[in-house]
C-alpha cells in the first residue's frame, strides 16, 4: 500500500527483529499503532522517507538497528 519495507499495524506485542530491508519506496518499518513492540537488530538502506518510522504507539523499544541513507 505505501511502499514500506515491513508494515505492522494494529498488533500490540510486535517482534520485529533481525530483518535486512532496503530500497523501499516509503518507510523501511512502520509501525501504527501497536504499543508494546520491540524492533531491533535491523538492517535497512535506501529508504525512500524514514529508516523507521513509529506513530501512535506507546512502550516502543528500538535498539541495535543499522540504518543507512540511498548512495
Amino acid at each position: 500500500i505505501g511502499g514500506e519495507g515491513i508494515r505492522v499495524t494494529g498488533s500490540d506485542g510486535a517482534d520485529i527483529l533481525n530483518n535486512q530491508v532496503s530500497d523501499t519506496v516509503s518507510h523501511g518499518i512502520y509501525l501504527n499503532p501497536s504499543h508494546d513492540a520491540v524492533i531491533a537488530g535491523n538492517d535497512i538502506s535506501g529508504a525512500g522517507i524514514d529508516g523507521i518510522h513509529v506513530s501512535g504507539s506507546d512502550r516502543v523499544r528500538i535498539e541495535d538497528n543499522d540504518i543507512f541513507a540511498r548512495t
